[in-house]
């Protein structure tokens, strides 16, 4: 099997159960009990008509009266929502994944060696979100 079809295999129809944001802009993406999405390079949150939330966003006031809460906000969008859609580019091992409720989680790598992304699927392995 192939990155993506890994990928796909373990999150197609796993809702999202938690979210934690972790120092050093590491965020970690909790599906059903026992797995997890590791993130460490930048990702946003789309819907079809904008960008809803970055990592970058986060703790920014853009002139509001309270800094963005970004866990806070991807909580409130897409968490019990289920994996419609999973795939991975080849070449960069940037990360799709569309919801149910038509909005899609993007991670795009921004390094050429290391990894951007880890999934720990249930059966103890870890696919590898890294450049070729």
């Amino acid at each position: 099997m192939n990155q993506e079809s890994n990928v796909a295999a373990v999150l197609l129809g796993a809702a999202l159960t938690k979210i934690e944001r972790l120092p050093h802009n590491y965020w970690v993406f909790h599906f059903g009990e026992n797995v997890r999405l590791n993130i460490e390079a930048p990702w946003r949150l789309i819907s079809q008509e904008s960008i809803l939330i970055t990592r970058e966003d986060d703790g920014q006031k853009f002139g509001l009266p309270m800094p963005v809460d970004a866990e806070a906000e991807v909580r409130k969008r897409i968490e019990g929502h289920r994996v419609t859609a999973a795939s991975t580019n080849r070449a960069t091992s940037d990360l799709t994944l569309q919801f149910d409720n038509a909005l899609t989680l993007e991670v795009f790598n921004d390094s050429s060696g290391y990894e951007c992304w880890t999934l720990n699927p249930e059966d103890g392995s870890i696919i590898v979100g890294r450049n070729e």
